[in-house]
């Protein structure tokens, strides 16, 4: 959920409305307006390496929750 908000919120945000008004304003050459738009990539690289530095994306899938019971192991017939 949070990585779509990331690359959504880094292109309606940041890319095409840089690339917009490179392209569109000011009318710059293409290349620059291409190196425009790659600093879309650099945002989501800088917030995508605060996310990973976290740990918050981590999620412990084999030990039990310390809310949940644990499992006596013996089976229960209904």
């Amino acid at each position: 959920m949070l990585l779509e908000k990331l690359v959504l919120g880094s292109t309606w945000l940041v890319g095409l409305p840089i690339t917009f008004i490179g392209a569109g304003v000011l009318k710059w050459p293409i290349e620059f307006v291409y190196a425009l738009y790659l600093t879309e990539e650099v945002i989501k690289t800088i917030l995508g390496y605060f996310r990973y530095r976290s740990l918050r994306w981590q999620h412990n899938l084999v030990e039990p929750s310390i809310n949940q019971p644990r499992s006596t192991g013996k089976a229960t017939l209904p």
